[in-house]
Protein backbone atom coordinates (compact mmCIF):
# COMPACT_ATOMS: atom_id res chain seq x y z
CA UNK A 1 0.00 0.00 0.00
CA UNK A 2 1.02 3.27 -0.86
CA UNK A 3 2.69 6.14 1.59
CA UNK A 4 -0.45 7.90 1.72
CA UNK A 5 -2.76 5.14 3.15
CA UNK A 6 -1.71 6.85 6.42
CA UNK A 7 -4.53 8.87 5.73
CA UNK A 8 -6.92 6.35 5.44
CA UNK A 9 -5.99 3.79 8.28
CA UNK A 10 -4.91 6.31 10.67
CA UNK A 11 -7.76 8.52 10.50
CA UNK A 12 -10.26 5.01 10.40
CA UNK A 13 -7.72 4.59 13.74
CA UNK A 14 -7.63 7.72 15.64
CA UNK A 15 -5.03 10.63 16.03
CA UNK A 16 -1.65 10.00 17.61
CA UNK A 17 1.62 11.39 18.36
CA UNK A 18 0.65 14.80 17.06
CA UNK A 19 3.33 17.89 17.86
CA UNK A 20 2.36 21.07 18.74
CA UNK A 21 1.79 22.56 15.68
CA UNK A 22 -1.61 20.38 14.77
CA UNK A 23 -2.56 20.42 18.17
CA UNK A 24 -2.89 24.97 18.05
CA UNK A 25 -4.47 24.70 14.59
CA UNK A 26 -7.26 22.01 15.83
CA UNK A 27 -7.69 24.33 18.77
CA UNK A 28 -8.19 27.65 16.43
CA UNK A 29 -10.73 25.28 14.12
CA UNK A 30 -12.77 24.09 16.99
CA UNK A 31 -12.58 27.82 18.30
CA UNK A 32 -14.20 29.20 15.41
CA UNK A 33 -16.62 25.95 14.81
CA UNK A 34 -18.24 26.59 18.71
CA UNK A 35 -18.54 30.65 17.59
CA UNK A 36 -20.18 30.35 14.39
CA UNK A 37 -17.40 32.01 12.72
CA UNK A 38 -18.11 29.89 8.94
CA UNK A 39 -15.65 31.61 7.06
CA UNK A 40 -12.72 31.46 9.15
CA UNK A 41 -13.27 27.73 10.23
CA UNK A 42 -14.03 26.98 6.36
CA UNK A 43 -10.51 28.32 5.44
CA UNK A 44 -8.48 26.72 8.05
CA UNK A 45 -9.83 22.87 8.83
CA UNK A 46 -8.53 21.36 5.55
CA UNK A 47 -4.96 22.61 6.60
CA UNK A 48 -5.21 20.03 9.20
CA UNK A 49 -4.43 16.94 7.09
CA UNK A 50 -1.34 18.27 5.43
CA UNK A 51 -0.25 19.45 9.01
CA UNK A 52 -0.87 15.77 10.10
CA UNK A 53 0.65 14.34 7.32
CA UNK A 54 3.75 16.25 7.63
CA UNK A 55 4.17 15.65 11.18
CA UNK A 56 3.99 11.98 10.68
CA UNK A 57 5.48 11.19 7.09
CA UNK A 58 8.95 10.31 8.61
CA UNK A 59 11.46 11.99 5.77
CA UNK A 60 9.68 15.02 5.74
CA UNK A 61 9.96 15.20 9.74
CA UNK A 62 13.53 14.09 9.51
CA UNK A 63 14.16 17.13 6.60
CA UNK A 64 12.65 19.99 9.01
CA UNK A 65 14.52 18.29 12.22
CA UNK A 66 17.74 18.60 9.71
CA UNK A 67 17.52 21.93 9.35
CA UNK A 68 16.77 23.02 12.74
CA UNK A 69 20.22 21.07 13.54
CA UNK A 70 22.09 23.10 10.38
CA UNK A 71 22.23 19.49 8.44
CA UNK A 72 21.19 21.16 5.28
CA UNK A 73 22.37 18.31 2.62
CA UNK A 74 20.49 15.47 4.76
CA UNK A 75 17.62 17.83 4.95
CA UNK A 76 17.76 18.00 0.93
CA UNK A 77 18.57 14.43 0.70
CA UNK A 78 15.06 13.29 2.11
CA UNK A 79 13.10 16.06 0.74
CA UNK A 80 14.20 14.66 -2.91
CA UNK A 81 12.92 11.21 -1.50
CA UNK A 82 9.61 12.32 -1.47
CA UNK A 83 9.54 13.70 -4.69
CA UNK A 84 8.52 10.32 -6.25
CA UNK A 85 5.48 10.77 -5.05
CA UNK A 86 2.90 13.94 -5.29
CA UNK A 87 2.31 13.72 -1.60
CA UNK A 88 4.23 17.45 -0.74
CA UNK A 89 4.70 19.07 -4.33
CA UNK A 90 3.01 22.05 -3.23
CA UNK A 91 4.17 22.41 -0.05
CA UNK A 92 7.90 22.57 -0.38
CA UNK A 93 8.35 26.65 -1.67
CA UNK A 94 6.09 28.06 0.96
CA UNK A 95 7.35 25.87 4.29
CA UNK A 96 9.27 28.66 6.31
CA UNK A 97 11.05 25.19 7.55
CA UNK A 98 12.93 25.06 4.48
CA UNK A 99 13.85 28.91 4.33
CA UNK A 100 17.50 28.08 5.15
CA UNK A 101 17.73 26.27 2.28
CA UNK A 102 16.87 28.32 -0.31
CA UNK A 103 19.63 29.95 -1.46
CA UNK A 104 21.29 26.45 -2.12
CA UNK A 105 22.08 25.96 -5.63
CA UNK A 106 20.23 22.31 -4.65
CA UNK A 107 17.20 23.78 -3.46
CA UNK A 108 16.25 25.13 -7.02
CA UNK A 109 16.68 22.08 -8.47
CA UNK A 110 14.76 20.47 -6.19
CA UNK A 111 11.85 23.21 -6.61
CA UNK A 112 12.67 22.80 -10.42
CA UNK A 113 12.19 19.39 -10.27
CA UNK A 114 9.04 19.18 -8.13
CA UNK A 115 7.50 21.49 -10.63
CA UNK A 116 8.68 19.38 -13.46
CA UNK A 117 6.44 16.16 -11.65
CA UNK A 118 3.66 18.45 -11.10
CA UNK A 119 3.62 19.49 -14.76
CA UNK A 120 3.46 15.41 -15.94
CA UNK A 121 0.06 15.11 -14.66
CA UNK A 122 -2.99 16.35 -15.12
CA UNK A 123 -2.53 19.16 -12.97
CA UNK A 124 -5.65 21.27 -12.72
CA UNK A 125 -7.37 17.67 -11.74
CA UNK A 126 -4.49 16.97 -9.54
CA UNK A 127 -5.39 20.13 -7.60
CA UNK A 128 -9.21 20.24 -7.70
CA UNK A 129 -8.56 16.73 -6.06
CA UNK A 130 -6.48 17.73 -3.17
CA UNK A 131 -8.40 20.29 -2.37
CA UNK A 132 -11.13 17.63 -1.67
CA UNK A 133 -8.77 15.41 -0.16
CA UNK A 134 -8.37 18.17 2.45
CA UNK A 135 -11.52 18.80 3.76
CA UNK A 136 -12.36 15.09 3.50
CA UNK A 137 -9.40 13.98 5.93
CA UNK A 138 -9.49 17.69 7.62
CA UNK A 139 -13.09 17.25 8.93
CA UNK A 140 -12.00 13.77 10.03
CA UNK A 141 -9.07 14.92 12.16
CA UNK A 142 -10.85 17.70 13.85
CA UNK A 143 -13.85 15.10 14.74
CA UNK A 144 -11.65 12.28 15.78
CA UNK A 145 -9.65 14.91 17.85
CA UNK A 146 -13.03 16.18 19.78
CA UNK A 147 -14.09 15.17 23.39
CA UNK A 148 -17.73 13.69 22.93
CA UNK A 149 -20.30 15.73 23.69
CA UNK A 150 -22.23 18.11 21.35
CA UNK A 151 -18.80 20.09 19.23
CA UNK A 152 -18.30 16.18 18.34
CA UNK A 153 -22.41 15.64 17.44
CA UNK A 154 -22.55 18.49 15.47
CA UNK A 155 -18.91 18.20 13.82
CA UNK A 156 -20.58 14.95 12.88
CA UNK A 157 -23.27 16.33 11.34
CA UNK A 158 -21.06 19.23 9.15
CA UNK A 159 -18.71 15.71 8.28
CA UNK A 160 -21.95 14.65 6.30
CA UNK A 161 -22.30 18.03 4.56
CA UNK A 162 -18.51 17.67 3.38
CA UNK A 163 -18.96 14.03 2.21
CA UNK A 164 -21.56 15.12 0.19
CA UNK A 165 -20.42 18.02 -1.32
CA UNK A 166 -16.33 15.82 -2.18
CA UNK A 167 -19.16 13.54 -3.22
CA UNK A 168 -20.47 15.71 -6.24
CA UNK A 169 -17.22 16.87 -6.97
CA UNK A 170 -15.83 13.78 -7.65
CA UNK A 171 -18.51 12.08 -9.22
CA UNK A 172 -17.99 15.35 -12.08
CA UNK A 173 -14.49 14.13 -12.35
CA UNK A 174 -15.21 10.31 -12.85
CA UNK A 175 -18.23 10.96 -15.37
CA UNK A 176 -15.75 13.31 -17.35
CA UNK A 177 -12.36 11.37 -17.38
CA UNK A 178 -12.86 7.88 -15.84
CA UNK A 179 -10.71 6.42 -13.28
CA UNK A 180 -7.72 8.50 -13.37
CA UNK A 181 -4.77 6.42 -12.34
CA UNK A 182 -1.71 7.62 -10.39
CA UNK A 183 0.27 8.68 -13.15
CA UNK A 184 -2.36 11.04 -14.08
CA UNK A 185 -3.13 12.81 -11.35
CA UNK A 186 -0.45 11.39 -8.12
CA UNK A 187 -1.29 8.76 -5.55
CA UNK A 188 -2.71 11.32 -3.80
CA UNK A 189 -5.34 12.07 -5.92
CA UNK A 190 -5.75 8.97 -7.43
CA UNK A 191 -6.75 7.65 -3.47
CA UNK A 192 -9.26 10.84 -3.09
CA UNK A 193 -11.51 9.21 -6.15
CA UNK A 194 -12.10 6.46 -3.73
CA UNK A 195 -12.31 7.96 -0.75
CA UNK A 196 -14.85 10.55 -1.46
CA UNK A 197 -17.13 7.40 -3.19
CA UNK A 198 -16.29 5.45 -0.22
CA UNK A 199 -17.80 8.46 2.09
CA UNK A 200 -20.37 9.74 -0.09
CA UNK A 201 -23.78 10.10 1.62
CA UNK A 202 -26.03 8.52 -1.47
CA UNK A 203 -25.25 5.12 -1.75
CA UNK A 204 -25.80 4.87 -5.36
CA UNK A 205 -22.70 6.81 -5.84
CA UNK A 206 -20.89 4.01 -4.17
CA UNK A 207 -22.80 1.47 -6.81
CA UNK A 208 -22.63 3.28 -9.53
CA UNK A 209 -19.30 3.91 -9.56
CA UNK A 210 -18.12 0.50 -7.91
CA UNK A 211 -17.73 -1.47 -11.84
CA UNK A 212 -15.32 1.04 -12.42
CA UNK A 213 -13.42 0.91 -9.78
CA UNK A 214 -13.18 -2.60 -10.22
CA UNK A 215 -12.23 -2.32 -13.82
CA UNK A 216 -9.77 0.49 -12.41
CA UNK A 217 -7.87 -2.05 -9.68
CA UNK A 218 -7.56 -4.55 -13.08
CA UNK A 219 -5.94 -2.31 -15.12
CA UNK A 220 -3.39 -0.83 -12.69
CA UNK A 221 -5.01 2.39 -12.23
CA UNK A 222 -6.11 1.82 -8.40
CA UNK A 223 -5.06 -0.58 -5.60
CA UNK A 224 -7.17 -3.34 -4.68
CA UNK A 225 -7.67 -2.34 -1.19
CA UNK A 226 -9.62 0.50 -2.65
CA UNK A 227 -11.87 -2.35 -4.39
CA UNK A 228 -12.57 -4.12 -1.15
CA UNK A 229 -13.46 -1.51 1.31
CA UNK A 230 -16.19 -0.09 -1.42
CA UNK A 231 -17.22 -3.73 -2.31
CA UNK A 232 -17.77 -4.22 1.40
CA UNK A 233 -19.40 -0.96 2.01
CA UNK A 234 -21.52 -1.41 -0.78
CA UNK A 235 -22.76 -4.49 0.68
CA UNK A 236 -23.37 -3.19 3.90
CA UNK A 237 -25.57 -0.38 2.78
CA UNK A 238 -28.01 -3.19 1.23
CA UNK A 239 -27.87 -5.13 4.83
CA UNK A 240 -25.47 -8.13 2.91
CA UNK A 241 -22.59 -9.91 4.12
CA UNK A 242 -19.47 -8.75 3.68
CA UNK A 243 -16.09 -10.26 1.96
CA UNK A 244 -13.13 -8.55 3.09
CA UNK A 245 -14.02 -7.36 6.68
CA UNK A 246 -13.37 -3.95 6.45
CA UNK A 247 -16.71 -3.13 7.99
CA UNK A 248 -17.24 -2.96 11.25
CA UNK A 249 -19.47 -1.04 13.78
CA UNK A 250 -17.80 0.42 16.79
CA UNK A 251 -19.94 1.59 19.59
CA UNK A 252 -18.89 3.86 22.71
CA UNK A 253 -21.08 1.10 24.66
CA UNK A 254 -18.93 -1.99 25.51
CA UNK A 255 -20.85 -5.06 23.84
CA UNK A 256 -22.16 -3.58 20.84
CA UNK A 257 -19.07 -3.00 18.57
CA UNK A 258 -18.81 -6.08 16.53
CA UNK A 259 -17.66 -6.81 12.88
CA UNK A 260 -20.08 -6.49 9.92
CA UNK A 261 -21.20 -10.38 9.49
CA UNK A 262 -18.58 -12.02 7.17
CA UNK A 263 -19.24 -14.26 3.89
CA UNK A 264 -16.33 -16.05 4.21
CA UNK A 265 -14.88 -16.02 7.90
CA UNK A 266 -12.20 -19.27 7.45
CA UNK A 267 -11.44 -17.36 4.50
CA UNK A 268 -10.99 -13.55 5.63
CA UNK A 269 -7.24 -12.92 5.48
CA UNK A 270 -6.65 -15.27 2.81
CA UNK A 271 -9.06 -12.12 1.09
CA UNK A 272 -7.42 -9.58 2.61
CA UNK A 273 -3.50 -10.67 1.70
CA UNK A 274 -4.94 -10.80 -1.94
CA UNK A 275 -6.18 -6.80 -1.99
CA UNK A 276 -2.88 -5.94 0.29
CA UNK A 277 -4.76 -5.67 3.66
CA UNK A 278 -3.54 -6.41 7.01
CA UNK A 279 -4.57 -9.63 9.06
CA UNK A 280 -7.99 -9.00 10.47
CA UNK A 281 -6.53 -9.44 13.83
CA UNK A 282 -4.18 -6.24 13.69
CA UNK A 283 -6.78 -3.91 11.77
CA UNK A 284 -9.59 -4.64 15.02
CA UNK A 285 -7.12 -4.22 17.45
CA UNK A 286 -7.25 -0.92 16.59
CA UNK A 287 -10.46 -0.48 17.45
CA UNK A 288 -9.71 -2.46 20.92
CA UNK A 289 -11.94 -4.92 19.32
CA UNK A 290 -10.48 -8.74 18.69
CA UNK A 291 -10.86 -11.32 16.19
CA UNK A 292 -11.16 -14.98 17.37
CA UNK A 293 -13.03 -17.02 14.85
CA UNK A 294 -14.31 -19.38 17.42
CA UNK A 295 -15.59 -16.62 19.43
CA UNK A 296 -17.51 -14.74 16.15
CA UNK A 297 -18.73 -18.32 15.12
CA UNK A 298 -20.73 -18.47 18.93
CA UNK A 299 -21.97 -14.29 18.78
CA UNK A 300 -22.51 -14.96 15.01
CA UNK A 301 -26.74 -15.10 15.86
CA UNK A 302 -26.30 -11.61 18.17
CA UNK A 303 -24.12 -10.17 15.68
CA UNK A 304 -27.04 -10.63 13.07
CA UNK A 305 -29.41 -9.73 15.05
CA UNK A 306 -27.66 -6.54 15.99
CA UNK A 307 -26.56 -5.72 12.35
CA UNK A 308 -30.21 -6.69 10.66
CA UNK A 309 -31.64 -3.66 13.50
CA UNK A 310 -29.47 -1.18 12.04
CA UNK A 311 -29.87 -1.80 8.83
CA UNK A 312 -33.67 -1.66 9.32
CA UNK A 313 -33.49 1.34 11.16
CA UNK A 314 -31.25 2.77 8.89
CA UNK A 315 -33.17 2.30 6.18
CA UNK A 316 -36.58 3.19 7.45
CA UNK A 317 -38.23 -0.52 7.36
Amino acid sequence: MRTILVSFILLSCGIRSLAQGFDTLAEECLGYFTRGETDLFEAAYPGLFMEYVKENEPAYRDAVEAVREGDLGHALSNLRERLDTDLFLDELAADTNFTRLHNLPQWEELISRADAVAAGYNNEVRLRLKEVQAKDQGIRLLYLYTGDGPVKDKLHQYMHRVDAESGAEVCAILDRYGWLGPDEIGEGGNETLFLAVQHATDADIQLKYLPMLEEAVLDGRAEGWHMAFLTDRTLMNQGHKQVYGTQKIVSREPGKSYIVPLEHPEQVDELRASVGLRPLAEDLADYGMEWDPDDYMSRLPEIERMYRERYESMSGR
